[in-house]
């Protein structure tokens, strides 16, 4: 889960970099659903932790035999985590796609294997066979951060308008300063012309 958050701070920066209403746009959906999908995830590693205390993933396997409730959870946030289309990982990533494609498959390679370690396979610690899955009120935590998974990633249209003006300030902004940056450049090529030339007397 660490590693995807990596993951997700640096599709935000190619988006801010990119200095373009695309990038951007995707830069600000990716930091809602950093928020939304990584604090689900670590919501329901805490949850299983709550019960285990254990973070090894060598000491689960077969976790979806005793808590179906918690693997469908941690199916779901995770498949939103890699950037499943319809769900609201895909909207940020795909904004970002041209650069961040490499990336993507890499999150999806180790998140997957981190699933299938943890709650496939044949049930045979005991840690896992005691265990009781989720109830009611760690359900009722985490279904919000369900809706806006879904809700962001089939129609994050408004969110954008809200951010479509910002956005275009930003880049008028920075478009505004780049002949300073290329003066200033020119001056610093220049300076460093003189030095080279003095010297090599």
């Amino acid at each position: 889960i660490a590693y995807s958050s990596v993951a997700h701070m640096g599709y935000i920066v190619l988006g801010l970099f990119a200095l373009n209403i695309q990038g951007l746009s995707g830069s600000w959906i990716q930091m809602i659903n950093h928020a939304i999908v990584t604090g689900a995830l670590f919501l329901t590693v805490g949850m299983i932790y709550e019960r285990t205390h254990t973070q090894e993933i060598s000491a689960y396997g077969g976790v979806a035999h005793t808590m179906p409730k918690f693997a469908v959870f941690l199916v779901f946030f995770s498949m939103a985590s890699v950037g499943l289309p319809g769900l609201n990982g895909f909207v940020g990533e795909v904004l970002t796609m041209i650069v961040a494609a490499f990336g993507v498959l890499v999150a999806a390679i180790y998140m997957l294997w981190m699933v299938q370690r943890v709650l496939f396979g044949p049930l045979t610690k005991d840690l896992v066979k005691n265990l009781n899955d989720f109830s009611l009120r760690e359900v009722v935590v985490l279904v919000p951060l369900v809706f806006w998974t879904i809700f962001l990633g089939v129609y994050p249209q408004p969110f954008f308008d809200r951010i479509e003006v910002s956005i275009n300030h930003y880049i008028e902004l920075v478009k505004n300063q780049e002949p300073r940056f290329a003066q200033k450049e020119a001056k610093s090529s220049g300076l460093a012309k003189f030095l080279v030339w003095n010297l090599s007397e």
